[in-house]
């Protein structure tokens, strides 16, 4: 039972780290949309990346 309940967390966590870059990155083309493509995705990239590092600051174990 306490190997399945922690599976189901560690899952849990990768999902809130999953929503949480696409989140980022979507705010990152949202914020810059003058900004052409190409250049728009070194924002999202850098966004997505932070929030992923805060994301796994809050949940480490």
């Amino acid at each position: 039972m306490s190997e399945a309940h922690n599976l189901s967390q560690r899952i849990m966590k990768f999902l809130e780290m999953l929503i949480d870059c696409s989140l980022a990155a979507l705010a990152a083309f949202v914020l810059f949309p003058v900004v052409s493509q190409t250049a728009a995705t070194a924002p999202a990239v850098v966004a997505a990346l932070l929030g992923a590092g805060i994301v796994l600051a809050i949940l480490k174990d």
